[in-house]
């Protein structure tokens, strides 16, 4: 059994194991797709005619192309519900944190430094939400725009996938911080507890 690896795939001992085996080991989608029409793998295809050559390529570029128009329907999806559903609770929280701030500071002075924090950070976020939605808008503007499927997979990758991890990233701390009946999604508390 030389090829079974038992071992944890997801981490960096699978790595190094497949290097040292001389396995390639990419780790997205588009990378590997690339590899669809490697003379060798197209040798396999055509050796056993289970493809020929032409539906070798047409099958890469339908693969290409399913990638880079899913993700720009998942970005289109987020966009729209972080500024329809997390937006809106968001800046009434902050409007909320505003107003305790201001009644802190009136009775005491400039020792209402937790409220001021806590609407610094739910300003910071907020902001960084709005900047991330023209962000992600661009960048599935610019893939939709583009001509050559591979081109149109690799932009996905490259600018759909990381704008969607920066809103992930900053609209996960706000629901962690947004009052309860506010938040209109439900939040991963309440996934894990629904039964």
């Amino acid at each position: 059994m030389p090829i079974v690896f038992n071992g944890n795939g997801y981490t960096e001992a699978w790595i190094q194991e497949a290097a040292k085996r001389g396995l390639p080991n990419d780790d997205n989608t588009v990378d590997a797709l690339m590899h669809y029409t490697d003379p060798d793998v197209m040798r396999v295809f055509l050796k056993h005619n289970i493809l020929n050559e032409r539906e070798i390529l047409a099958r890469q570029e339908i693969l290409f192309e399913n990638y880079s128009k899913t993700l720009c329907i998942e970005g289109h999806l987020l966009s729209d519900i972080i500024a329809t559903k997390v937006l809106p609770p968001s800046r009434v929280a902050l409007e909320n944190a505003l107003e305790t701030l201001k009644k802190a500071r009136d009775i005491f002075g400039k020792d209402a430094e937790s409220e001021e924090n806590f609407a610094k950070t739910l300003l910071e976020h907020i902001s960084q939400l709005q900047k991330g939605v023209l962000a992600l808008d661009e960048a599935i503007a610019k893939t939709t725009q583009l001509s050559d499927c591979k081109e149109q997979a690799a932009n996905a990758r490259d600018a759909i996938l990381p704008a969607m991890s920066l809103l992930r990233k900053h609209a996960d701390a706000l629901e962690k911080i947004v009052d309860d009946s506010l938040w209109q999604l439900p939040k991963y508390s309440e996934l894990l507890w629904i039964h």
